[in-house]
């Protein structure tokens, strides 16, 4: 008698647990079609410096010919191989730049994600501030994308 309720305890453990996999997976999958993304690819450009004559603040920047890409930005580069600047291709790609106001800090800007969400463009990244320091510095941070990728952008930035 004991062996019998013993494996029908058993057999309703397992049904039960399937059942709750089912579930599990059905709402996940009902989620994923609510928010769908899809990541886009990118590359982060080395090697440029903000120029002095950009006025001092938050700029969010998505920058499709060379022509505006120079009124914000310079080549710094150093000797060797890894010292080149990141080529840019402006006629198959665009640039989105984050430039933060100067700062005395150890500052880095840091991309979060590029996405597709629906129609639109997403790009989110981080501003961390760190130690103080002697100097001033102007960061930024400039990704290399398809032009394809580079229609109407929404920045969302974030400090820490």
């Amino acid at each position: 008698m004991n062996r019998i309720f013993f494996l029908i305890l058993i057999a309703i453990f397992f049904a039960a647990c399937s059942n709750t996999s089912y579930q599990k997976a059905e709402s996940a999958s009902g989620v994923k079609n609510e928010t769908s993304k899809t990541e886009i690819p990118y590359t982060i450009a080395e090697r440029y410096f903000v120029r002095n004559t950009v006025n001092d603040k938050l700029f969010e920047l998505k920058i499709d010919s060379a022509e505006e890409f120079e009124k914000y930005l310079g080549i710094g580069t150093i000797m060797g191989e890894r010292g080149k600047a990141t080529e840019i291709d402006f006629s198959l790609q665009s640039v989105l730049a984050i430039i933060v106001p100067e700062s005395q800090h150890v500052t880095t800007i840091d991309s979060k994600e590029l996405v597709k969400e629906g129609d639109q463009i997403v790009f989110r990244y981080i501003v961390k501030r760190g130690k103080e320091q002697s100097f001033k510095v102007r960061p930024v941070l400039l990704i290399i994308v398809d032009k394809e990728y580079s229609k109407d952008v929404k920045f969302y930035g974030e400090e820490i």
